[in-house]
């Protein structure tokens, strides 16, 4: 209780205020952010007293809290809004009471604290007022502005094969194009992936990489940036340069808030396949009478280079793997070949050979070709009789045993002087006449095998 006592002394007026011991000062509120005050119906929030929240990406949540503080002089400040309601919000819905004040009694000289989130459902600025209803005499309701702004924010996903592709994911499989299959090793499989912004902001993507350069590549790029609920696309290539299961990791630098990079694991499996083989060109050379020599071409190695190469040859047909065996050890890769086989051939006699060529993964063999070694002795005597402009008569005297072979030239006069018939050395033949029969490529030649001594 307080008393006032007024004297008049000589004409002065004294006034004498006291206090009776059972009075107390009224409770005064008191609300500050990390030890900054917000003042008593404050209308300009700011970052350091925590009433503007900033701009945050929509969606997102913002959480802070206030403490009350009760500075009134020995009496109890009591918050009287209504349950459970004691610190409310007048504005945007943006803005909650995330934690309500865990007590409604406080002490003089203690506190309370309470909890705002602001949660941007959209792009804007937003606003509310914080009021807390309590019982002081001079600051009830306490009020102060607060806002915050929402931006929009991209979110990221990616696509394979149409399917979702978890950020962080390391388990390749062919439903989202995360496994490349099998292929051949020096061939090339391209699957190609889907970006996606899901968000309402554009998202920015930089430059796709693969951790394995040597069997994957990035052959198209994505475009950047994403707008909001659009997608671009890339390519990645897989060419493996060598056998088994190969993996890779593929990193795609962006501006997501929480999945930048996005990586994801990818595989293939590379195959390798025997060589694949075929006869060069010539496919014999240098044929005599008891040697030869054939010629092969690797035109594939199937992904591992051949560690042998060579010919099976027989005087019978030969099947792939049979006949006599003349081959080189080594590391071969693709290219012409020749074997010489020097032992074995007999004078005058028809002969079959395929060329190969082995890796680990088996062995590739050429189509079969047949050849004839030159007689052991060689026609003398060779005479042309009866030519006119259509035809003529070639006559020859056979060594003993060794039956006969004429050269023709065909399309006009014969000119002995073309070639040697004591040698059969041969002389502007378009192909081989040994290789297999009368039919020369470009028909300027036939070849006759005979018992006889004339041919017409």
């Amino acid at each position: 209780m307080c008393k006032r006592i007024i004297s008049i002394v000589f004409g002065l007026i004294i006034v004498v205020t006291f206090t009776s011991p059972g009075w107390a000062a009224p409770p005064n509120p008191n609300v500050h952010y990390n030890g900054t005050d917000v003042p008593y119906l404050d209308t300009t929030p700011s970052t350091a007293k925590g009433t503007d929240f900033g701009t945050e990406p929509v969606g997102t949540n913002v959480d802070h809290t206030f403490t009350i503080e009760n500075t009134g002089n020995n009496s109890t400040l009591t918050l009287t809004g209504t349950p459970p309601d004691y610190v409310e919000i007048i504005g945007d819905p943006e803005f909650t009471v995330f934690a309500q004040p865990v007590t409604t009694s406080i002490p003089n000289g203690t506190t309370t604290t309470f909890t705002i989130r602001f949660t941007p459902g959209s792009q804007g600025t937003f606003s509310a007022t914080v009021r807390i209803p309590n019982d002081s005499n001079n600051e009830n309701p306490y009020d102060f502005a607060i806002t915050g702004a929402g931006s929009g924010a991209p979110e990221i996903n990616v696509l394979g094969n149409g399917v979702s592709i978890a950020d962080g994911t390391n388990f390749p499989n062919a439903a989202d194009d995360t496994d490349f299959g099998s292929t051949g090793v020096g061939s090339n499989v391209d699957h190609t992936f889907t970006i996606e912004n899901t968000g309402n902001a554009d998202l920015t993507v930089g430059t796709v990489t693969v951790s394995d350069t040597i069997n994957f590549s990035v052959i198209q790029d994505p475009t950047s940036p994403i707008p909001g609920s659009g997608s671009t696309i890339f390519t990645v290539r897989f060419s493996p340069q060598s056998g088994g299961i190969l993996q890779a990791t593929v990193s795609i630098p962006n501006d997501d808030s929480d999945e930048a990079p996005y990586d994801f694991g990818i595989q293939g499996t590379g195959n390798i396949a025997a060589p694949t083989v075929t006869l060069d060109t010539p496919s014999v050379s240098n044929v005599q009478d008891t040697a030869a020599t054939l010629n092969g071409n690797i035109t594939s190695t199937g992904g591992q280079n051949a560690t042998e190469r060579g010919v099976y040859w027989s005087t019978t047909s030969v099947s792939e793997g049979s006949g006599t065996k003349v081959s080189t050890t080594g590391d071969f890769g693709t290219g012409g070949f020749t074997e010489n086989v020097s032992s074995g051939l007999n004078p005058g006699a028809l002969n079959y050979f395929r060329a190969f060529a082995t890796n680990s993964a088996g062995t590739g063999y050429s189509a079969e070709q047949a050849f004839q070694t030159e007689p052991a002795s060689q026609p003398t005597g060779l005479g042309f009789s009866s030519v006119i402009s259509s035809s003529m008569t070639v006559s020859w005297t056979p060594q003993s045993g060794d039956g006969s072979i004429v050269v023709v030239k065909q399309g006009g006069p014969v000119d002995v002087g073309t070639f040697d018939p004591v040698d059969f050395t041969l002389h502007g033949f378009s192909s081989d006449p040994w290789n297999g029969g009368a039919d020369l490529g470009g028909g300027n030649y036939v070849v006759y095998r005979g018992a006889g001594t004339s041919v017409d």
